[in-house]
């Protein structure tokens, strides 16, 4: 599907019930485009991210750095804090 099957250049005058229709199929159009493309793109990243990992194992003993990071505060929340 391409963007410009999205365009309708012959528009004539419709109903309602029948502009409903047409807006609910060119939503369903859409929302399968869209659902095509979200799959590709996990895909994709899915691919990206196999290709990187590196399995780490660890045996009883092993020394480990544990992350720990602390909360960072704003500056509107600093200054309440020192008032």
């Amino acid at each position: 599907m391409e963007y410009q099957s999205f365009i309708n250049h012959n528009q004539t005058l419709k109903t309602v019930p029948e502009y409903i229709a047409e807006v609910i199929k060119r939503l369903h159009k859409a929302h399968c485009l869209v659902c095509d493309h979200l799959k590709a793109s996990a895909e994709y990243v899915a691919t990206w991210y196999d290709r990187r990992v590196h399995p780490v194992s660890y045996v009883p003993g092993d020394l480990v750095r544990v992350y720990n990071p602390t909360q960072t505060r704003s500056l509107s929340e600093m200054a309440i804090l020192l008032r």
